[in-house]
């Protein structure tokens, strides 16, 4: 017998057969609902366990973004030197920026021209707009490199 069957016969309570057999059914369905609620709560005690490493990890994530955005920050606040300058300055001014005209600008090879539009592009002071196939493609001030350049004194 079930609890509820169990109730009204330690009551002495007289329950014909049909009220029996619902009361019956109805302890079924108990028992079903309780085992059921020990394995949702299984399943919930295994879901925190799971969730612990996880809050964990997104709040080094967090830091972790906070501390790149800082960097970015202060990488972005830094003042450039004079070539990156006079570089932004050409390509403000939509000068046609040829290798050789780059060179008489900052002077030495091929390479430290790349990376001053590489340390501009990065900073978001250039941009290098997608032009049709076989047109002349040049970098552009951003409003960024012109808001940069203002700031300096050097527009």
């Amino acid at each position: 017998m079930g609890k509820v069957a169990t109730f009204f016969s330690s009551q002495s309570i007289p329950v014909d057969g049909q009220t029996r057999v619902k009361m019956l059914q109805l302890d079924a369905k108990f028992e079903k609902m309780e085992s059921e609620i020990q394995v949702l709560k299984a399943d919930n005690l295994k879901l925190k366990s799971q969730v612990k490493p996880l809050e964990s990890k997104v709040e080094r994530l967090k830091e972790r973004i906070a501390e790149m955005e800082a960097e970015a920050l202060q990488a972005s606040e830094e003042v450039l030197d004079e070539k990156a300058h006079k570089l932004l300055a050409a390509i403000a001014n939509r000068d046609r920026l040829t290798e050789e005209r780059a060179q008489a600008l900052i002077g030495g090879p091929r390479a430290r021209i790349d990376y001053y539009l590489s340390l501009l592009r990065a900073r978001g002071l250039i941009r290098l707009p997608m032009v049709a196939y076989g047109s002349e493609s040049r970098y552009r001030a951003t409003d960024e490199g012109l808001a940069y350049l203002r700031k300096i004194g050097k527009i």
